[in-house]
C-alpha cells in the first residue's frame, strides 16, 4: 500500500504505551494502519450455506478472497480535502515472478495552481529497481514557482526522467543504504529472501485467523449487488492477537534486529474497547463485498476531522492478476548518468 517503511515502523522506540501511540499518530499513518487491515483472513468453507451468509463469514470470506490469486495486484485511491489543498491520487501496485510495479498518479489543487505528476517504481526480483516519471509539466511548474527548485535543475529532471526509465542497481541500493546510516537493514534482508517470507506469510497467516480482531460494527444497505458491512476492532480479539504476535518468528526476529522495538505485556493488558473506540473517533472503515461470491469489491476509509475540516477517503480494490504489466525495461538509463545530468544545467 503507498509510502509505509517496514525499516521506520519498527525503528521507532516503544516508550509510549499502546493506545497513546495510536492517538498520537498523524492522519497520514492512521490511514496506513487502516488500510493494512485488508491482510486479514478469516471464515472457512467448512460452514453450512446459512453460516456463510452471516456479516462475520461474509467479511472473512472477502477478505480471505484478496489473497486468491498467485500474483495479487491492487489499486488504492485517495481523496483528500482540507484548507488550501484538493487533491486526489491512485496507486496500482503489480505483482508477478519476475518482481512488482508501483504505479503512483496523483494530482492536486494547491492554492490554486495545479499539480500533478505520474511515478512508476519497478522491483525486479534480481534486486534491481526501475524509475519512472511521466506527466511532469505541472509538478516541475510548481517546484519552480514556489521557489523549492531552480529552473535549470527542473529541465534536467525533465530531460532524463520524463518517459524514460533510470536503473538503480542493488550494488547501488547498498551502498546508499549503508551511507545513510541503516543500521537495521537486516529485517530487509530477511525479507528479501523468498523462503522466509512464506514461512513469514504462513505464520501469521494462522495467527490472524485464530485471533482475528476485526468484527462487523453493523451491516448497512446494500450497494449495486454488493453487501455493505460497518468494521470495527474488537479489543479481546486484539489483545489475543498481540501476545500471539509476540511467540511468532517474524516478532523475534525483528525484535533481535530492533532491539528497541518491545511490545510488553503491560501495554497488551491495557488495550480495552474505550480506548479503541477513543483512537478510532472521527474514522470508519466499510467493506463492500458481493453477495453470492462473498468476493471483496472494495474497502473505504473514511477520516474527518471537524476542528480543522481536513477530510481524506481511501479506497482499496483487488484487481486480480495483472502479472502481465510487470515488465522489466529492455533500455535505461543509470543512475550516474542521472546525477551527472541533474549537475548539469540545462536551459
Amino acid at each position: 500500500m503507498s509510502d509505509f517503511n517496514l525499516d521506520e515502523f519498527v525503528t521507532a522506540p516503544a516508550k509510549k504505551s499502546f493506545f497513546a501511540k495510536i492517538a498520537g499518530l498523524s492522519l497520514k499513518v492512521k490511514l496506513a494502519t487502516a488500510a493494512g487491515l485488508v491482510v486479514l483472513v478469516g471464515g472457512g468453507s467448512a460452514f453450512a450455506y446459512s453460516a456463510l451468509n452471516t456479516p462475520d463469514a461474509v467479511v472473512g470470506l472477502a477478505l480471505a478472497s484478496v489473497f486468491g490469486d498467485a500474483n495479487p495486484s491492487f489499486e488504492v485511491s485517495a481523496d483528500v480535502q482540507s484548507n488550501g489543498v484538493k487533491g486526489s491520487g491512485t496507486i496500482d501496485i503489480y505483482s508477478s515472478s519476475t518482481g512488482a510495479l508501483l504505479s503512483l498518479k496523483a494530482s492536486a489543487d494547491v492554492n490554486g495552481q495545479p499539480v500533478g505528476a505520474t511515478l512508476n517504481v519497478l522491483g525486479a526480483k534480481s534486486g534491481d529497481v526501475y524509475l519512472n516519471l511521466a506527466d511532469f509539466d505541472s509538478l516541475g511548474a510548481y517546484l519552480v514557482t514556489s521557489g523549492l527548485l531552480p529552473m535549470n535543475t527542473v529541465n534536467s529532471a525533465r530531460t532524463v526522467l520524463n518517459g524514460a526509465w533510470v536503473k538503480v542497481t542493488k550494488e547501488e541500493l547498498d551502498t546508499y543504504t549503508a551511507l545513510a546510516g541503516d543500521t537495521n537493514s537486516c529485517i530487509s534482508t530477511k525479507l528479501n529472501n523468498l523462503d522466509y517470507t512464506k514461512k513469514v506469510q504462513g505464520e501469521l497467516a494462522n495467527i490472524l485467523r485464530n485471533n482475528n480482531f476485526i468484527q462487523v460494527s453493523k451491516e448497512l444497505p446494500g450497494v449495486n449487488g454488493d453487501r455493505v458491512f460497518e468494521l470495527g476492532i474488537n479489543a479481546d480479539h486484539l489483545r489475543s492477537f498481540l501476545t500471539a504476535l509476540k511467540a511468532s518468528t517474524y516478532y523475534q526476529d525483528v525484535n533481535t534486529c530492533v532491539p528497541t522495538l518491545n511490545i510488553t505485556d503491560a501495554q497488551i493488558a491495557s488495550v480495552t474497547q474505550a480506548k479503541i473506540d477513543e483512537a478510532l473517533k472521527g474514522e470508519t472503515t466499510t467493506l463492500y463485498a458481493n453477495s453470492f461470491s462473498h468476493k471483496l469489491d472494495k474497502i473505504e476509509f473514511n477520516v474527518t476531522d471537524a476542528a480543522t475540516s481536513q477530510s481524506v477517503k481511501v479506497t482499496f480494490k483487488p484487481l486480480g492478476d495483472q502479472s502481465s504489466k510487470v515488465v522489466v525495461p529492455a533500455k535505461s538509463t543509470t543512475l550516474t548518468e542521472l546525477l551527472t545530468t541533474l549537475s548539469t544545467p540545462s536551459y
